[in-house]
């Protein structure tokens, strides 16, 4: 009887025994493959020890700052655009979701936008985390939506009459844009006001009274000659229509102040790089004496000068105004200055007061000033506009005399004798009537301004525009990622409502065509078509899914997305149209 429970007890053991290494693989698969549904959870500590590890920072590298500490614990600023980590665990080709938190330091900037994606080879998906714009929906009634897009009212008074999503999409208004001139409703896309500082210049209809304005490409005209003299430092935009471009200016020393008079100047490009730069020394007369200087030239000469607006700087080492420019010319003729003019006639120069002229464009309603010194009183102004006509006798020095309120447009300045300053806001001015050319003033005069559009796009796109200028100026600028093999030509094409071809360009490959991942320079083309009748335009940009455009410049104010829209950095979404002034639109995920 012994025996017997002695076998039990060992066939019991022998059975514990086998038992161990099941009970050891099960704990090890619960461990690596969490079969019960446990979920691991994997730190980036940023700041620590945070390049080691199964979660790491990777490359590159220089997207991120050295680490840094606060009272919060240690830290990285991110300082380009996109920055990655990896992550590497056998589970994650199990795993139904990957679900990913941020901790950051709450100074983001308002116009920003983070976002988190996942990459699997080729591959990879984006979603938004935090746009803080959304911020700035909160209290607007919400009009419509669907699963991805949320329309808001702006004016919370007069709700737009949409039912579903679809109503803007089918049909966009032509006053609705990608996004909108007011930065306040803006999303992802941008479009950059013009500001008047920048002196962008589009097209203005003056019923005929001004010759010209922008000029086509091949146009010709007379050489800009100032025909005045004028007194102190000095700044003129002038445009060029390409080929050689040549300016001249004569200046004499006042020397009512002691002193050296030497003057610099520099003429900058469109992108607002130096073209040229030059210096008229001195006339070596450093008192006081009131003795005029001889006359000193300075010439400078592009021999092949970039289409477009160039800005002429004149100024004195001194920075005061003991000089006189006694002519100015330039060879391409459309010349003007912004906000002040300081007429100096024939005072100086040893001759008889005489009556001068200049041009004053007004792009909104204000008035006209002036003032001049006491050894050219009295004096008669004459303000002349389409419907105005405005007397100012001066009688007084150091004092301004306006002329009240004027209504938007062109007037001509007449003045009796000289040594005057005359002096608006937000005006040009020009010395002869056909020089004249208008700067674009967005907020002023509404469908007569300039989009400038640089979210970058990938691929083919259409866009509509309505054109009541009689011109549509287009300019794209692309670059291809030869990421496949062959040429990467971009069309851009244009045709009326009716589907009649206006106009055309492209902008050709790189050069690059194989497959070589490298990025392409910049290119750009610039499309012109003129005498065009009112209304909607279609402008086809056809190329393939390898080059981006970069920015489009179009001298519109509308310019509406037709069906899709593919922002660099995110898959095909449905159009996003704007509204200006009325809607907004909220992209969620």
């Amino acid at each position: 009887m012994a025996d017997v429970k002695k076998s039990a007890r060992t066939k019991k053991l022998t059975r514990l025994i086998w038992l161990v290494p099941v009970l050891v693989v099960v704990i090890v698969l619960y461990i690596n493959f969490l079969p019960l549904g446990g979920s691991p959870e994997h730190t980036i500590d940023v700041g620590s020890n945070d390049l080691n590890g199964k979660a790491h920072l990777a490359a590159p590298l220089s997207g991120f700052s050295q680490q840094l500490t606060n009272d919060s614990g240690s830290y990285r600023e991110i300082t380009q655009d996109t920055v990655y980590f990896e992550l590497t665990d056998p589970r994650l080709s199990q795993a139904d979701e990957v679900s990913v938190a941020v901790k950051f330091i709450d100074n983001f900037p308002d116009d920003g936008i983070f976002a988190i994606g996942a990459q699997k080879g080729s591959g990879y998906s984006l979603r938004y985390a935090y746009v803080p714009f959304y911020d700035q929906l909160d209290d607007l009634p919400l009009v419509t939506r669907n699963g991805s897009v949320l329309v808001y009212a702006t004016d919370t008074e007069n709700e737009p009459p949409l039912s579903t999503i679809m109503d803007p999409l089918r049909n966009p208004p032509l006053g609705s844009l990608i996004a909108t001139n007011d930065l306040s409703l803006d999303i992802n896309q941008r479009i950059t006001p013009v500001e008047y500082l920048n002196m962008k210049f589009g097209e203005f209809d003056a019923g005929g009274d001004v010759a010209g304005l922008i000029p086509d490409e091949d146009e010709e005209y007379d050489a800009f000659d100032s025909g005045t003299i004028l007194r102190g430092p000095q700044e003129f935009y002038l445009y060029s229509n390409g080929g050689e471009f040549e300016v001249t200016i004569e200046k004499r020393d006042l020397n009512r102040n002691a002193g050296m008079d030497n003057l610099y100047v520099s003429l900058y490009a469109p992108d607002g790089t130096t073209a040229a730069s030059d210096m008229i020394r001195d006339d070596f007369n450093f008192t006081d004496n009131k003795v005029l200087g001889q006359k000193q030239h300075c010439y400078i000469s592009l021999p092949h000068s970039e289409r477009g607006v160039y800005r002429l700087e004149i100024v004195s080492a001194a920075g005061d105004s003991d000089f006189i420019i006694t002519n100015l010319t330039y060879n391409q003729g459309r010349m003007i200055t912004e906000g002040h003019l300081y007429l100096a006639g024939n005072t100086y120069v040893g001759k008889d007061p005489g009556g001068m002229t200049a041009w004053c464009y007004l792009a909104g309603t204000g008035e006209i000033k002036f003032t001049t010194s006491q050894e050219m009183l009295p004096q008669m102004v004459t303000v002349t506009g389409e419907n105005v006509s405005r007397m100012i006798f001066m009688n007084q020095s150091d004092t301004w005399f306006s002329t009240g309120a004027l209504e938007p447009g062109i007037y001509r300045v007449k003045t009796s004798k000289g040594d005057i300053i005359v002096d608006t806001p937000q005006a040009c001015f020009s010395l002869t009537r056909e020089s004249l050319f208008i700067p674009s003033f967005n907020s002023i005069e509404e469908g007569k301004g300039w989009l400038d559009i640089n979210t970058t796009l990938r691929g083919s796109h259409t866009f509509w525009t309505y054109v009541e200028n009689g011109t549509i100026e287009l300019s794209v600028t692309k670059q291809d990622l030869n990421w496949a093999e062959g040429t990467d030509e971009l069309t851009i094409e244009v045709y009326d409502l009716d589907g009649n071809f206006i106009a055309d360009t492209v902008i050709p490959d790189d050069g690059d065509t194989a497959a070589s991942s490298s990025l392409g320079p910049l290119q750009q083309a610039t499309l012109t078509a003129a005498n065009l009748s009112t209304g909607a335009y279609r402008i086809e940009l056809k190329c393939s899914d390898d080059p981006v455009i970069k920015s489009i410049e179009i001298n519109q104010a509308k310019f509406v997305v037709d069906n899709k829209i593919l922002p660099v950095g995110s898959s095909t979404i449905d159009c996003l149209s704007l509204y200006t002034d009325e809607l907004s639109l909220k992209k969620v995920s």
